[in-house]
């Protein structure tokens, strides 16, 4: 998809071409009475300005689709305690940035503080393929990137209409962003 937001404060004067390299497992599919389960990381051979690891739990019942998620790295906006500080002291502390990228960031994996996230999305039945989202933003802001981002509330707040096929509108209330336009890209 490309996503077209109306903001510059993000990139300043640059556009900020550091690369990712992402990858997410389901662990366990959806199930009658089981959420489905998946691990994933963001940025992890890259500088690690934008790493993260995640797990998240996600269910569908009726018109809602309904996830939770507990972060690390740059998903640690809701701050808690790390979990896995229990199994061993390696996950007290993470290390920071990698200048020039390229180099696998081991040793931070799942470490320093966590967070928590989640979302509902509720299909509205008499609106073909539309839909209002409401989430609880893990991403911290202050810490992400070269230059941290001000971040009002901690919550987003979007309205998703199919106009075609081809065409999808997304009105949103993300951290401070009002409006963003989605065009979905066809894959064959």
């Amino acid at each position: 998809m490309l996503f077209i937001v109306l903001s510059k404060e993000f990139s300043g004067s640059q556009s900020l071409k550091d690369k990712s390299f992402d990858i997410k497992i389901r662990i366990l599919k959806e199930s009658d009475l089981f959420p489905a389960i998946a691990l994933g990381m963001r940025d992890i051979g890259g500088t690690n300005l934008f790493g993260a690891e995640y797990l998240t739990f996600s269910k569908f019942y009726k018109n809602l689709d309904i996830t939770f998620g507990l972060g690390w790295g740059n998903l640690n906006n809701n701050n808690i305690k790390n979990p896995l500080t229990y199994l061993s002291d390696r996950f007290n502390e993470r290390g920071g940035a990698k200048s020039g990228g390229g180099q696998f960031s081991t040793d931070s994996y799942f470490s320093g503080s966590a967070g928590y996230f989640g979302g509902i999305e509720y299909f509205i039945p008499k609106l073909s393929g539309s839909r209002i989202k409401l989430e609880l933003d893990g991403t911290n802001y202050l810490e992400e990137g070269i230059k941290p981002l001000n971040q009002d509330k901690k919550y987003n707040v979007s309205f998703i209409r199919p106009l075609s096929k081809n065409l999808t509108v997304k009105l949103s209330y993300v951290r401070e962003t009002p409006l963003a336009l989605v065009f979905p890209i066809k894959h064959r």
